[in-house]
């Protein structure tokens, strides 16, 4: 039962002994227990161990952000992306350098050397209509040797 929560393993690999409410272990006997598991999930993994890659990017529906219009002090419209943060009913506010249309799938590309966020908007491209008229051959002027 212990093992079905994810807090309870990342405390064995962490060289923790979880408490188990349901089951009356002396501590000793799960301190061994939780020793054998952390051998048994290490060699498991062996090389494969999982490591945390720093996320410079995020991709978002348009249910996790919003678009709102507000003027700045000279009277200016100014456009910001409000996007989901960890915080409960808290939205991290991103100014955009100009107006342009936000909605579908975006993606928040942040780049720490200069301090800022990109919105990434994906835009539907038209297809092309089919080629009319006789086919014209071309010369690219590349011969074989």
């Amino acid at each position: 039962a212990c093992l079905t929560r994810y807090s309870t393993i990342g405390q064995i690999m962490g060289a923790g002994v979880p408490e188990i409410p349901t089951v009356t272990i002396s501590p000793g006997a799960r301190a061994k227990i939780a020793a054998y598991l952390h051998r048994i999930i290490r060699d498991a993994l062996g090389s494969s161990w999982p490591t945390v890659v720093k996320a410079r990017s995020m991709s978002l529906d348009s249910t996790l952000y919003s678009v709102v219009d507000n003027g700045t002090q000279k009277g200016e419209p100014r456009r910001y992306v409000k996007v989901v943060s960890s915080t409960h009913h808290k939205r991290i506010s991103l100014p955009l350098s100009g107006i342009s249309r936000v909605s579908g799938n975006i993606r928040v590309v942040l780049d720490e050397e200069h301090k800022r966020a990109f919105i990434h908007v994906i835009y539907d491209v038209a297809p092309l209509a089919a080629p009319t008229g006789s086919a014209v051959a071309l010369d690219w002027g590349i011969t074989e040797v």
